[in-house]
């Protein structure tokens, strides 16, 4: 066994799971904490601190590994051990900028952003040459974020300039992606994106992407399996300095929570788990502790009743939590609703049946959800809500 602390620099998006990486505290590189899994993927049950809470950005971490597991396109990969990561606290802008900006300017002086200046490695080119590194810090330069919708999704990207060479990356930061939901589709300046989405305490010339390549992946029988570089985390310096020498920081303020600005929404979804998974997990852990004498349904069931007690009780919390959010917000919330209504009269109104029809024919139809918007009177977000809903949009 071996422990490792880490800051937490990606927290991302990776087949139903997740894929966290951080730079070591002692200054060694990066780590990439992974499953045994064939693709590395990590579940809430690899990752979930021992104070029961998830990972965020900038967390000091310390992990336990089984061993390592270099890969040829991801070489900083450790096996995780079954024992619960801790949370040590958080780093202090000092040791960030210590540990950080050496990392920041190695990038400065390479022609290549992990092997190549293109958005990929291919597999087969690898097999002879593999990556010396999978991850890297980087500060991006003419920096602009694209969002489009697609059939059935949306699509998130990052288009900069690095040393010269213009990449355009997808995004599977889940947080970042969860504030660009709320913008309509087209590309944004920094700037614009920070108006637009009423960002506090963040600098437009202040942003740092990690980047990391993804696991093999193939198009089609015709493209050849390759590693594409992805945009795991966003960053802005500004706010994070702000963040961390902030009073709230220092009662665990949720750093995700903070960037999103919006406590009832934000909070609720932190408890929108896969519950099923979760519970399943949990009675199973509880079937291998019984002795044969009391591997019975009816303690099973028991077991079960208490878990679902334990999760009711969890969701009466949350709910007072949003009560109270919902009570000091509640004198500015008219004022917000006139202005959304100015230019979508039917803002927050109630769907008719007909409504719903409609909508599901013009969206199948191939109309945009701009367009959709302003023939609905509604946010373009709620009309990605409600297809969602109606299982048109994933």
């Amino acid at each position: 066994m071996t422990t490792f602390e880490i800051i937490c620099l990606a927290n991302s998006l990776k087949h139903g799971g997740r894929c966290i990486a951080g730079f070591k505290t002692d200054g060694s590189g990066w780590l990439r904490p992974v499953s045994s899994q064939t693709d590395g993927t990590l579940y809430q049950e690899h990752y979930t601190l021992s104070n029961g809470q998830e990972p965020e950005l900038f967390n000091i971490l310390r992990i336990e590994c089984d061993r390592p597991h270099s890969r040829i396109h991801q070489p900083e990969n450790w096996i995780v051990s079954d024992r619960p990561w801790q949370f040590m606290g958080w780093p202090t802008t000092d040791q960030l900028n210590q540990l950080l900006k050496p990392e920041i300017q190695k990038i400065n002086y390479s022609f290549s952003l992990l092997g190549n200046q293109g958005d990929r490695l291919e597999l087969e080119l690898l097999q002879d040459n593999p990556a010396c590194a999978s991850l890297c810090l980087l500060k991006p330069k003419k920096l602009l974020w694209k969002i489009s919708t697609l059939p059935r999704r949306r699509r998130y990207r990052a288009i900069f300039n690095c040393n010269g060479t213009q990449y355009n990356l997808g995004i599977t930061d889940p947080h970042w992606k969860n504030l660009l939901d709320r913008l309509d589709d087209g590309e944004y300046t920094c700037e614009q994106a920070i108006t637009a989405l009423a960002l506090k305490n963040f600098d437009p010339t202040k942003f740092l992407l990690t980047i990391s390549l993804s696991e093999p992946f193939q198009y089609s029988q015709e493209e050849p399996l390759c590693c594409f570089k992805l945009v795991a985390a966003v960053v802005n310096t500004a706010y994070v300095k702000s963040f961390l020498n902030s009073p709230e920081k220092q009662v665990n303020t949720n750093y995700h929570s903070s960037i999103l600005n919006d406590k009832i929404e934000t909070h609720s979804n932190a408890n929108l788990l896969p519950v099923k998974r979760c519970i399943r997990k949990a009675v199973q852990n509880c079937w291998d502790s019984y002795s044969e004498e009391r591997r019975s349904l009816q303690n099973l069931r028991q077991t079960l009743q208490n878990l679902l007690k334990q999760t009711l009780d969890d969701f009466e919390k949350d709910l007072h939590f949003a009560d109270v959010a919902e009570s000091s917000l509640q004198s500015s919330y008219s004022d917000r609703l006139d202005r959304i209504r100015e230019k979508y009269p039917k803002a927050y109104t109630k769907w008719t049946t007909e409504e719903d029809e409609e909508l599901g024919i013009l969206f199948n139809n191939g109309m945009s959800i701009k367009d959709l918007a302003k023939h609905f009177q509604r946010q373009p977000s709620a009309m990605r809500s409600r297809l969602r809903k109606l299982d048109l949009m994933e």
